[in-house]
């Protein structure tokens, strides 16, 4: 997997080793619930004045490197994938995004509910009213029935106005994943993201009950070539920051349009100046469908000079990126 995804990154070092090279900074940034995300913004410079921002925020809990892997990382060291990332996403940035397919102008978004079932109907409800039209709930065991119900309710009262995608981040097990493709497999959802803990029984889930699957965790685990293997597959959810780069998104993008397979550009609580980024890869892959970026709307603040604005659930990807605060940034 690290040959697949390493060429790209490392000539890139090499070149930046023989250029300007780049600089970190640390940013902490204060989210809605309480937590802080923190993260790191790279200024790389690739010479005759082109300095381009780009960044490398590993996700606690859920990526293989730290921040700290970030900091302390230098020339002939193993890249992280979430520098790898930031690295080709700065060299893409700084040729325009050469080799790539055309970008659409836009994209569209997809919104994000989480907490308890209860909530969900009037949540989905507002977000529709706001122009979003697909939209991810968040499942798990506990609250299962819970969450049967509420997605009842909600195809009761908006009918097909929004799609519905459901995460259950590997936390059923076979038995309660069937039980609960069961019973809404009849409430036209595009796919359940990772449906239980083993992988293997992604194939019997979807056989037994029909309902589509989506791939996330599991890319981190498997080559691009691999995707074929898995029956009912009909998403990728493609993370730069945790799969290691735009290169190997594209790979997986490419390799599941040859089946068939829709991609989803998602965030990793980036910043904006990473979800800026993770938009205009969203806007370049084949059959990419509604980009999961409502992680940004967790952000209080940013360290950009003016947030990102979505705008009717959709992103217009022509937009420049908009200058960094600087004072918001540790070194």
């Amino acid at each position: 997997m690290d040959e697949e995804k390493g060429f790209v990154a490392e000539e890139l070092v090499l070149k930046l080793q023989k250029i300007g090279g780049f600089e970190r900074f640390l940013y902490a940034l204060p989210m809605r619930d309480g937590n802080t995300r923190y993260g790191c913004l790279l200024l790389f410079d690739w010479g005759e004045g082109a300095k381009v921002w780009s960044e490398a925020s590993p996700l606690e809990g859920w990526s293989v490197d730290s921040l700290e892997e970030v900091q302390c990382w230098g020339i002939g060291k193993r890249i992280p994938p979430s520098l790898r990332f930031a690295i080709e996403a700065a060299w893409l940035i700084y040729r325009c995004w050469e080799g790539w397919d055309q970008p659409l102008e836009k994209i569209s978004l997809c919104g994000l509910v989480e907490g308890h079932p209860r909530d969900w109907v009037r949540r989905v409800s507002q977000l529709q009213k706001e122009g979003c039209s697909v939209i991810k709930l968040k499942v798990r065991p506990e609250i299962m029935h819970a969450s049967v119900e509420a997605v009842r309710r909600i195809r009761m009262l908006l009918g097909d106005k929004v799609e519905l995608r459901l995460d259950a981040n590997r936390s059923f097990t076979k038995e309660e994943a069937i039980r609960f493709a069961e019973e809404i497999k009849d409430f036209s959802i595009s796919f359940i993201e990772e449906p239980c803990r083993n992988v293997e029984d992604f194939d019997e889930i979807y056989y037994r009950t029909g309902v589509r699957i989506g791939l996330d965790e599991t890319l981190r685990e498997i080559t691009p070539h691999e995707i074929k293997d898995f029956a009912g597959v009909s998403a990728l959810v493609l993370k730069p920051t945790l799969i290691g780069g735009a290169e190997a998104c594209r790979k997986f993008a490419v390799a599941g349009a040859d089946l068939g397979i829709s991609s989803i550009v998602s965030g990793s609580y980036e910043s904006g100046v990473g979800t800026w980024i993770l938009a205009q890869i969203a806007a370049r892959l084949p059959m990419s469908c509604p980009a999961g970026l409502d992680t940004y709307t967790r952000l209080r603040q940013d360290v950009l000079l003016q947030p990102l604005v979505f705008p009717n659930w959709t992103f217009d990807v022509t937009t420049p990126m908009p200058r960094v605060d600087v004072s918001r940034l540790d070194r």
